[in-house]
Formats: structure tokens, sequence, C-alpha cells
């Protein structure tokens, strides 16, 4: 229910700041993680390829941020070990570079490969606790201010294309 709140909370930045047309990364996070409670509930085969397949789609067909790319890095972290993380995470990015041309995502292996390789470092990292209200509201937050700075920049040319938000 808080992945849900934050995705609506961060939409209408997102839209106005990003993309007119697309659902924010939480939307793809909320889904992935219902993906994994099925998996999770139903360990058969016969179950999560279905419910794996039906999300990628869907995924992919809807303007979800960052499309099935991130229901399969999800899936990645959550199955792989840690010594198969970069290379999984890099095979990915190969394959999207090649289906989407996103280049730039090929910058995402480096935080995978402190992940993977600096285990105590980044349990140190997740020992350091901030209040609730602050990681709730940084995506929202921060997406505000970016709709707000690229209004004071470009004027109000913004526009957000709700119809295809829901066009499949």
């Amino acid at each position: 229910m808080r992945l849900l709140l934050i995705a609506l909370l961060s939409q209408i930045p997102y839209n106005l700041a990003l993309d007119p047309a697309g659902w924010n990364v939480v939307f793809s996070l909320l889904l992935s993680g219902a993906v994994l409670l099925l998996l999770d509930k139903y360990r058969s085969p016969w179950i999560a390829v279905p419910v794996i397949l039906g999300a990628l789609v869907l995924m992919d067909r809807l303007p979800f941020d960052y499309n099935a790319y991130g229901l399969l890095l999800v899936l990645i972290f959550r199955y792989l070990r840690p010594k198969w993380l970069v290379p999984a995470h890099f095979a990915l990015n190969l394959i999207f570079l090649f289906y989407y041309g996103w280049l730039v995502q090929l910058l995402s292996i480096i935080p995978t490969i402190f992940i993977a390789y600096t285990p105590a470092l980044w349990r140190k990292i997740e020992g350091v606790r901030a209040p609730r209200l602050l990681w709730r509201s940084f995506y929202p937050v921060h997406l505000t201010i970016l709709a707000v700075w690229k209004i004071l920049q470009f004027g109000n040319g913004v526009s957000i294309d709700w119809r295809s938000l829901i066009n499949i």
C-alpha cells in the first residue's frame, strides 16, 4: 500500500518533470513486488512462468518506466547469487541496449558491482537509518522540484497526455 501511495503521489510530478505519457518507476516496483509475492506464495513453475510472462508483457505494453527491464532486474536480484548479479545485470543491459538503444542504462551496473562484491560495505550502508518520512517522501518531492524547475526554465508549455497513460 505504501508503494501505491508513493506511486500515486509521484505521478503528476513525474509527468510534469520527465515523461508526460508514462508511469513512474514506483509503479514498476509495485508490479514487481506483486510478482515476487505471487512467486513466493505459489512455488510452481506452472504458475511462475505465466505470472512472469504476463507481467513482462503488461510492462512492455503499458507505459511503465523501465518497461520489462525493471521486473527482470528485480528477478535477477531476488533469485541469483551475488557472484551472478553482475554478469546477469550486464547481460540484461546489453539486451536492452540492442532492443531499446538504452546506452545510459549500462551505467546501472556500477551499483550492482558494489552490492555484489562489497557486501560488508553494503551492510554498513544499509545500517544507516533515516526517518521513514524522508525515505517515503524523497521520490515525489524530488520529482516535484524537477517539475517546478522545468516549468520555470521552459515555461508553461508542459502538458500531460492523460489518454496515452491508459492506452494499451
